[in-house]
């Protein structure tokens, strides 16, 4: 007899021996599934007589209105039942073990980074409803263990790719694809890019893939793919065979990253640069080109820095005079050397001084070139001699020359700890010098990262190599503590950084390093982030990369209908100066010629130098090839450097003044660090001074490239005259006694040079 039969015969025997009246007796529950060996309470309501409780199958241990059942540990279906002398109830009892009903790996599919290790979780959904962990139990393989290893449920990516992963755990299998990929590089580059070469000469690429970082990874090129638009080449690998004059493009794919080489095949040029001596003064630099003989090319200085690629280089002059000797190498081991000059810059001294209220310092400039004009943001400043103002606080004196240099010197009144710059944003490794003004001698000072360096009251910071945030902890002998902030960031790059495209055509850019986000425009194609297409008319067009720390790259594109080009596109050159063209693509030998005036070294070849005219315009230079297809470069000749006006300006909080181009190329663009610009084009704005700063500055770009800085000084003075106070008026006797009266009382909002503005300026209006 099975169970449930037992417990029917045992309620049988209770209704025969009990006559039942109506049912008020209840057990709780009436129905359970439970565990082998599990234990559940049961309770019986309804009745006041003594109570009879049975089980055949399990423990049952009775408390009285209640008891407590031990499940047995055979799966089944049982029954417990209790009693009075008028009632029965009964309670089903499943008792199962665990099932596995299905399984998952938890995740679904995978991106896994090259080289990385990633941990995956294996699911089981069991028939108690419960769910549990069966990672280590299960059986995991890999379809491709070279692309991706698996172990107890660790997976590993070892080669960029796509592989299945499967866990096998009883009679249930699941799985996921996983992809690896290469997330530590944004992109391609290839060097040298474009690339030059002679026919019947061999160039070997070197490929580089471009980390988060900025820096550049060197690549096995067996693992990429090289193909070419046309035979003009012949390519194995990654090494490059010219077979015949022309243009071609190299397309590069490694690890689904992808970048195009610009090809230009030519026949033997001699190597030059461009120009071969030039002075500077110390620590600045210049650009120079090279050009010919068989790059890429070597570039050496003895004392200097050297930094470029391609034919545009850069001179970075070291912080001392004297001569220096450039060696450039081409790849045929053809050398020619370039000279320069480093003399004395424009310098001021001393760059910071401590004083007390009302008391004087000597300032001498000297280097740049004269005239020289002085501003300062309080205090009085008769000649070189400077008299501190009555209140304590920082303050500046600022010196330019008439090439447009700037250095700035700090007026610490009341001997307060300051160290200046209080910010830095460098690149990894670069070095700026700093100074601490006031408080006691001797400083501590320390760093979070990175090192410094002390020459006399100079100090010089070196930034760590990694990005990041960090700190320059100054603290004096009572004290005191003041810091520099620190953000290192990787150099803004850009690759390609010359694209030679047909009408319509679309490339893609490599952007790396930088800043915060990076904001890219073109003037006639279309660009999105890193994706450009090229305009539907022939033509120059520029592509700029700027970061939110100010850093600006640039990207020159050539637009043509035919692949024929001629480069540069566009120039900016003053009368009279010289610019150096050249042939590219189209089907050689090529002729030049010129639509108006300017003058031609030669009238065929693959280069030529163009001599301006000695009046401004636009001229242009056209070339053709041998098929009689043309192409054109511009020509812009500008009357001279750019400039603005006013050349000072000092308004109060919240005011406005009107600002003006001069000279230089349009279009213009215009931008503020901190006030408000009615526009950012056009040959004249309204600016409108902050209200919570001291002073602020104006940036003006014309389309040359050229960029003037106006330092503006915000007076917090509510009854300075209005020619400051930027509303419209016209300098009467009263406006000018003010000023005149001002400057004797050394109030702050007048010195010397801007008092020297007013003058000017009253005696125009008065004539």
């Amino acid at each position: 007899m099975n169970i449930s039969n037992k417990i029917k015969f045992f309620i049988i025997n209770l209704i025969t021996c009990y006559p039942l009246a109506a049912n008020s007796l209840a057990i709780n529950p009436q129905s359970i599934s439970l565990k082998p060996g599990t234990t559940q309470i049961f309770s019986a309501t309804g009745s006041t007589e003594k109570l009879h409780w049975l089980s055949a199958n399990g423990k049952l241990n009775i408390l009285g209105t209640s008891a407590e059942y031990t499940a047995p540990q055979e799966a089944g279906t049982y029954s417990i039942a209790v009693a009075d002398s008028n009632s029965v109830a009964v309670a089903e009892i499943e008792v199962y073990k665990n099932v596995v009903l299905a399984i998952e790996i938890l995740g679904g599919n995978q991106i896994l980074a090259l080289g990385a290790k990633q941990s995956l979780l294996l699911q089981a959904w069991l028939s108690d409803q419960s769910q549990r962990d069966y990672t280590q139990a299960a059986v995991w393989k890999s379809s491709d263990a070279s692309i991706v290893e698996v172990n107890n449920g660790v997976i590993t990516g070892h080669l960029v790719g796509k592989a299945t992963i499967s866990a096998t755990l009883e009679d249930k299998t699941a799985q996921i694809e996983v992809e690896v990929k290469d997330t530590q590089s944004v992109g391609l580059a290839v060097q040298p890019s474009p690339l030059y070469i002679n026919t019947n000469n061999k160039q070997q690429l070197k490929i580089f893939k471009i980390l988060k970082t900025g820096e550049l990874k060197a690549q096995d090129s067996a693992a990429c793919n090289f193909t070419s638009n046309n035979k003009l080449l012949k390519i194995n690998k990654a090494s490059i065979e010219a077979l015949s004059q022309g243009y071609s493009i190299i397309e590069c794919v490694c690890d689904n990253l992808h970048a195009s080489v610009p090809v230009f095949i030519s026949s033997a040029l001699a190597l030059e640069a461009f120009p071969i001596q030039f002075n500077l003064g110390i620590g600045t630099s210049k650009a120079f080109n090279i050009s010919g003989g068989s790059p890429p090319y070597i570039v050496t200085a003895e004392t200097g820095r050297i930094t470029g690629n391609g034919e545009n280089w850069h001179y970075h002059a070291a912080r001392s005079t004297g001569n220096d000797i450039i060696n450039v190498i081409d790849q045929a081991a053809t050398e020619i050397s370039l000279s320069v000059t480093i003399t004395k810059g424009l310098t001021l001294s001393p760059q910071a001084v401590n004083l007390l209220a009302n008391s004087q310092a000597e300032f001498n400039v000297s280097g740049g070139i004269a005239p020289y004009r002085w501003q300062i943001s309080s205090g009085q400043l008769d000649n070189s001699t400077y008299t501190a103002p009555e209140a304590t606080g920082i303050y500046e004196i600022n010196v330019s020359d008439q090439t447009g240099q700037v250095k700035r010197a700090i007026i610490n009144v009341g001997n307060k700890l300051i160290a200046t710059p209080n910010e830095f944003i460098l690149n990894p490794n670069e070095e700026k010098r700093f100074y601490i003004i006031g408080g006691k001698a001797p400083y501590k000072i320390s760093t979070t990262a990175g090192t410094y360096q002390q020459e006399n009251d100079i100090y010089y910071y070196q930034a760590p190599s990694v990005d990041g945030n960090y700190s320059i902890n100054i603290t004096d002998s009572e004290a005191r503590n003041t810091e520099i902030k620190v953000t290192v960031q990787s150099k803004l790059l850009v690759t390609p950084h010359e694209l030679f495209l047909k009408l319509g055509q679309k490339a893609t850019l490599n952007i790396s390093g930088g800043y915060g986000k990076y904001k890219v425009t073109a003037k006639t194609g279309d660009v999105s982030e890193t994706a450009y297409q090229a305009a539907n008319t022939a033509g120059r067009d520029i592509i700029t990369i700027s970061d939110q720390a100010g850093t600006v790259e640039q990207v020159e594109v050539l637009v043509s209908i035919n692949g024929f080009y001629s480069s540069p596109g566009e120039s900016y050159i003053l009368p009279g100066k010289k610019v150096k063209l050249r042939a590219l693509g189209g089907t050689p030998p090529y002729s030049w010629s010129v639509k108006g005036e300017g003058d031609l070294s030669k009238n065929e070849g693959e280069r030529v130098t163009f001599t301006a005219p000695k009046v401004a315009g636009n001229y242009t230079v056209v070339v053709k090839d041998n098929s009689g297809e043309t192409t054109e470069s511009r020509v812009v000749v500008y009357q001279g450097e750019l400039q603005f006006t006013p050349e000072s300006l000092i308004l109060a909080a919240g005011k406005q003044a009107d600002l003006q181009a001069l000279l230089g190329v349009a279009d213009y663009t215009w931008s503020a660090k901190f006030g408000k610009l009615s526009n950012t084009e056009g040959k004249i704005v309204n600016y409108t001074a902050p209200s919570s700063k001291t002073e602020d500055i104006i940036r003006l770009e014309d389309a040359t490239g050229t960029v003037k800085n106006l330092r503006v000084f915000i007076s917090n003075q509510t009854s300075i005259p209005c020619i400051y106070a930027g509303s419209d008026c016209k300098l009467d006797d009263n406006e000018m006694n003010k000023a005149l009266n001002d400057f004797f009382q050394r109030q702050g909002w007048i010195s010397r040079t801007e008092l020297f503005v007013i003058t000017e300026m009253f005696l125009g209006e008065n004539k």
